[in-house]
């Protein structure tokens, strides 16, 4: 079934037949639980529960759908946040995850509530509209029913979180009611995660039932009707999104308007920055001003050196721009994402040079063009062989030292269980003798720069120098992609006493951590990335010795 064959029947004027179910105030809003009727069934009627929040203070006149991930409710501070910008927003819940009231699932569709969701959630059973998304998107639509009948509002947006954009992408391409498509830790091509787009000769096998899917329900199937203009904000390294087909998607997308926002080496949230740029995006989008055209990425070779440059629009004041490059790796989630710093060639021309140490396997680049108005866009990102250019590599750095305070914080990443950073916690701080390091204050402290000196430092011990004013349990992450190509995480902790100011040293060797088999890793060679989860110490200094 196409797009048209599986929604031709679907009425969005249908009665909704509202049943008020709460009614409050909650930080600063207007609390609204209502739930209505999405679908009228021969099992019988999905009544859809609906989250409504409103500004307090000022009538709206312009709403979000927010279509949160299938098994996780979206982020409340996010909810809030938007709010006092002056949007009511909408929670459907979709697949039976509400707290005090759910969407109830007749008999017959149980497979709607994401608990009982078995094959109908990842496989057409047997058609497009015998699957979880089709229910969940049929709750999207009618949402937007209730906001333009009953709320009289008609500028709405959709943003789906993670999973979620599965569902926000199909509601957009088949229900041109919505005026912008947000999509947050996820950009379609799901099925497609596990392989890589280069350098990989597995291909996705397609059967009978995966064409079916692939024609009716993935999201891919409704790009190239998305009508409104679309905005992509994802970690390069996600497990939800993959990045290097962003180029496949913004082909789907045609003449569509589309924004994109990275956030480098993350590989669970989109920064603080990212968020404020979805922010500044979905004004101008609701409100019908000209968004400005997405940065360009080019790669050149001159006089041996590899250059990136960047193609920005000038209609904005710039205040920086920087250019995120990765090679030797195929696999986005375990790539080291490294920033160089750009010049000015012309108004709209911004030039760095790449620093690589090799001349064979894959190159990556995209630029971050960041406006004086507080918000980024990104460009799609370019791929090239260097075995295809004509340059001279760089002599490779053999030092021991991963990271010390004196490096600042570049080198890190702040990530949360949440997938959106609404405030950013990453700081230098300093011990109280004055000792320098880096810390998180809300998540985790992420570092890829470890792959490039653990292959240098094979049967070497790592050391990592911690502070912390309270009695903790070091707790490491390591992320190892193995000689077959899978990637794990193998884990270590280490108790630790207060201290007085000085930073104590842990010192690990490779089999101290060991993964969820409890199997010990073999070496350093394989490891791509190191996670300290404690937000509540002070990382000094990581080093092999």
């Amino acid at each position: 079934m196409t797009p048209a064959q599986v929604w031709q029947d679907f009425n969005t004027e249908e009665k909704l037949d509202i049943v008020k179910n709460d009614e409050t105030t909650e930080n600063h809003c207007a609390y609204l639980v209502v739930t209505v009727t999405a679908l009228k069934t021969e099992q019988g009627l999905l009544r859809a529960v609906l989250e409504i929040y409103k500004p307090l203070d000022k009538p709206s006149d312009k709403a979000v759908i927010i279509v949160q991930e299938y098994a996780q409710r979206a982020q409340r501070d996010i909810v809030y946040d938007l709010v006092s910008k002056g949007y009511t927003v909408i929670i459907p819940d979709c697949s039976g995850i509400g707290e005090n009231y759910r969407t109830e699932f007749p008999v017959g569709l149980e497979y709607g509530d994401i608990s009982k969701a078995g094959d109908h959630i990842k496989k057409v059973c047997p058609t497009a509209k015998d699957t979880c998304q089709y229910l969940y998107t049929a709750i999207v639509r009618r949402a937007a029913t209730f906001v333009i009948r009953e709320l009289k509002i008609s500028d709405i947006a959709v943003i789906g979180i993670g999973d979620g954009v599965e569902v926000a992408m199909q509601a957009a391409g088949c229900d041109h009611r919505f005026k912008a498509l947000v999509c947050v830790n996820g950009a379609g091509y799901k099925e497609y995660l596990h392989i890589n787009k280069y350098g990989d000769k597995r291909e996705l096998e397609i059967d009978e039932q995966m064409m079916c899917w692939l024609t009716g329900v993935a999201s891919v199937a409704y790009a190239k009707h998305i009508s409104a203009p679309v905005m992509i904000a994802i970690p390069s390294n996600s497990d939800k999104a993959d990045i290097d087909r962003l180029s496949n998607l913004l082909a789907l997308l045609g003449d569509n308007h589309v924004s994109i926002v990275i956030t480098p080496n993350s590989r669970s949230s989109v920064s603080q920055a990212a968020y404020q740029t979805i922010a500044k995006w979905l004004k101008g989008a609701l409100s019908g001003k000209k968004l400005l055209k997405r940065p360009k990425t080019v790669l050149s070779v001159s006089d041996g050196v590899v250059y990136a440059e960047a193609q920005a629009d000038r209609t904005k004041d710039i205040k920086d721009v920087y250019i995120y490059y990765s090679y030797g790796e195929y696999d986005h989630l375990v790539r080291n994402w490294k920033r160089a710093d750009s010049v000015a060639i012309s108004k709209t021309q911004f030039i760095a040079k790449l620093k690589i140490d090799q001349n064979k396997g894959p190159l990556f680049a995209f630029c971050d063009i960041i406006y004086k108005e507080g918000f980024c866009l990104s460009s799609a990102e370019t791929y090239a062989l260097l075995e295809d250019l004509d340059f001279k590599p760089d002599v490779e750095d053999s030092g021991r030292i991963v990271y010390e305070g004196s490096m600042g914080v570049a080198s890190f990443i702040e990530e949360s269980d949440k997938p959106i950073l609404l405030k950013s916690g990453l700081t230098q701080a300093v011990t109280p003798i004055g000792l320098k390091g880096v810390k998180s204050e809300f998540g985790r402290l992420l570092n890829f720069d470890i792959g490039r000196y653990a292959r240098q430092n094979k049967g070497k011990i790592l050391q990592i120098d911690v502070y912390s004013d309270k009695d903790i349990t070091l707790k490491i992450k390591l992320t190892v992609k193995g000689s077959k190509g899978k990637v794990e995480e193998y884990e270590a902790v280490s108790p630790m006493k207060a201290s007085s100011g000085a930073f104590v040293s842990h010192k690990f060797e490779a089999n101290d951590f060991k993964n969820s088999k409890l199997f010990s890793l073999e070496d350093w060679d394989s490891v791509k990335a190191i996670c300290i989860l404690n937000n509540d110490a002070i990382i000094g200094k990581i080093l092999f010795i």
